[in-house]
């Protein structure tokens, strides 16, 4: 969807989301500064100055190059990005061009491989060393025809005299060049316990209807959690007794929340989540319910009572704490329109 077809209240939250972002860069925030691009991404994943923003405050040189390499995507005529891309791969080191993903049209030229040189044989040597052994060889056999004509026993001054067979020599194989392997970029990832979400996971869960009572296979007084996708609220439920109303965002139309019926299968204080256009560090109290889909903090916006996310339910933080303390796992969770 063009970024102008969007509703009015997302293209103010874009345009605040970018000025606290430029405001971050030129305060050298530069870690905040790209969360608040991925925010943005996140609302509008065919933004190009959030793409061309997010490129000048990321510390990977491969990262800011695949990041111009999107804006070409999306409009292979920009001349700014075609140009600071070209930029960025001087200081790189002039990386192979299968090192980032670029559209068809930008030809990089890969360096050529230096072949080793190979040792040549001189042949003035070679002459030289075969003019030595022939002298030597026309010594002994003179001294040889000496002994046999004044000795009694010629055979066996020859066979004392005769030199054994010249063992043939081997000659040493010629290297072979070997090409230089061609450099494959390897994802910096940070060694953790925390599962890393899926980007665009396909849920088959099967949709269940508004629940106005305790879920059959529930008693009176168990724990469980109501997320309203239609209300963008969450309620922490005792058997029918409400202990928590809150305001959440959940999955935009591009990436929408499952729904159905779930547990809680992990819960971690803090983690990292990744995916099309973000990288946030640190997500607070976060609780897994299905595959990548989680119910967790937020501290990148405060948008919360409209949809926001790639499908993971943000509440405010405090309030995010207070349901991690009182959901253990198993926690069945039920999203519904």
């Amino acid at each position: 969807m063009p970024s102008e077809a969007r509703p009015q209240h997302v293209q103010a939250q874009v345009a605040a989301l970018m000025q606290r972002g430029r405001l971050a860069a030129r305060a050298g925030q530069r870690a905040r500064a790209r969360r608040y691009f991925a925010a943005v991404l996140e609302l509008d994943p065919a933004h190009k100055e959030a793409w061309l923003a997010r490129a000048d405050v990321v510390d990977d040189a491969r990262e800011a190059m695949a990041h111009l390499a999107q804006v070409l995507a999306l409009d292979p005529g920009d001349q700014q990005a075609r140009e600071r891309l070209r930029e960025q791969r001087r200081p790189a080191g002039n990386l192979p061009a299968a090192d980032v993903a670029l559209p068809t049209a930008i030809a990089l030229t890969q360096p050529p491989v230096p072949r080793p040189l190979l040792a040549v044989p001189d042949p003035a040597g070679r002459r030289a060393g075969l003019g030595i052994w022939t002298a030597v060889g026309l010594l002994a056999a003179v001294l040889v025809l000496a002994l046999v004509l004044w000795s009694d026993t010629p055979n066996t001054v020859l066979a004392a005299l005769l030199p054994s067979p010249t063992p043939t020599v081997t000659p040493t194989p010629t290297p072979t060049a070997t090409p230089r392997p061609t450099f494959t970029p390897t994802p910096t990832s940070t060694p953790t316990s925390t599962p890393t979400p899926t980007s665009t996971p396909t849920p088959t869960p099967t949709p269940t209807a508004k629940p106005t009572k305790v879920p059959p296979d529930k008693s009176e007084s168990e724990k469980w959690i109501e997320i309203d996708l239609s209300e963008q609220r969450l309620y922490a439920h005792e058997g029918q007794t409400t202990v928590l109303k809150a305001r959440v965002s959940t999955g935009t139309w591009q990436y929408p929340t499952v729904k159905g019926r779930f547990k809680i299968y992990a819960k971690y204080r803090a983690t990292r989540m990744t995916g099309p256009g973000y990288d946030l560090p640190n997500v607070p109290w976060t609780m897994f319910f299905y595959g990548g889909y989680a119910i967790h903090g937020t501290y990148w916006h405060n948008n919360f009572g409209t949809p926001m996310s790639h499908g993971c339910v943000n509440m405010k933080t405090p309030e995010a704490r207070w349901l991690y303390n009182w959901a253990p796992k198993g926690t069945l969770v039920v999203v519904h329109k």
